[in-house]
């Protein structure tokens, strides 16, 4: 796909949709609003099963964890960011397992330290060797592959 000068790629889909009379505008309203109702309605339900909501629920690693996840699969797909959260959640799970049959039992709560390191490393990888998460933006490379083949 090409562009004019000075126009990055993410914005080019929504200028041809301002070309065609449609309101950018709008719809990222709308994305944002349709966002924030389910998030508002996730929070409900959580509210219920667990009874109440309390700031402690929310601790920073949570934050950071759910972050790692999303740019390890990569922004712009709905497939590494479930691949990228199971990626994640296993090595969490394997370092706190393989800490708890490493060290002894008084060294476990240092030893649990180092999970925070073993994700910081995977994502420290992963933005050296695919700064784009594993799935990067699919559509993008498909566009690319597509206008690469020579017609037959």
């Amino acid at each position: 796909m090409r562009t004019a000068p000075g126009v990055r790629l993410e914005q080019a889909p929504e200028r041809a949709a301002i070309s065609l009379g449609k309101s950018a505008r709008f719809y990222r309203v709308q994305a944002f609003a349709v966002g924030g109702a389910l998030m508002g309605f996730a929070g409900a339900v959580q509210a219920h099963f667990i009874g109440f909501i309390a700031p402690d629920n929310y601790a920073p690693m949570l934050t950071f964890q759910v972050w790692v996840m999303l740019i390890v699969g990569g922004s712009g797909s709905n497939i590494g960011a479930l691949v990228g959260s199971i990626l994640v959640w296993a090595i969490w799970a394997g370092s706190g397992a393989l800490t708890a049959t490493l060290f002894a039992p008084e060294q476990q709560a240092r030893a649990a330290s180092l999970q925070i390191v073993a994700i910081g490393v995977m994502l420290c990888l992963i933005l050296l060797f695919r700064p784009n998460g594993l799935f990067g933006n699919m559509t993008q490379r498909r566009r690319f592959r597509l206008g690469q083949r020579k017609p037959s």
